[in-house]
């Protein structure tokens, strides 16, 4: 039986993946962002040739590190657009979402534009907090709402 989110067209759906690159090493970790793009791109029926998006990454050229983001429609069209990346604040509040996420939920499994949970409840962030973390219903910790957690 197939998952319905893979046989289903979101209209304006796009494969969302953020990456760092640095003038003395590019985009040290592209390999891993691409492989996860790819994988889900597979699974959501997107086209998807990393060869041409490797090509443009290739060019960038500056003296600055760069938050990159890279987007990939259905149609295999992508956009990367980068911006100068500001040094991290020594330290984040954090705060629990009171939205508990499913583990069930397909959509944990691939970086894109389907956000709305995220958005909304980032964009009502209490003064004092810089982020907010879910947990699943076994209370893992699964991501924030701007950022992945490394633990």
């Amino acid at each position: 039986m197939e998952i319905p989110i893979y046989t289903s067209n979101i209209e304006g759906l796009e494969l969302i993946e953020t990456f760092l690159w640095e003038p003395e090493h590019g985009a040290p970790d592209i390999d891993l962002h691409l492989e996860r793009m790819c994988k889900s791109a597979g699974k959501l029926k997107f086209e998807f040739e990393s060869s041409k998006i490797r090509e443009k990454i290739h060019k960038i050229n500056s003296e600055n590190r760069l938050r990159c983001r890279l987007t990939l429609t259905s149609d295999g069209k992508f956009n990367l657009t980068t911006a100068v990346l500001q040094p991290n604040p020594k330290k984040w509040i954090i705060g629990l979402s009171n939205s508990v996420l499913s583990s069930a939920d397909p959509w944990l499994l691939h970086k894109s534009s389907n956000r709305e949970l995220y958005d909304t409840e980032r964009a009502k962030l209490p003064d004092g907090l810089d982020e907010l973390i879910y947990l699943n219903e076994r209370k893992e910790v699964c991501e924030g709402t701007i950022t992945n957690i490394f633990v």
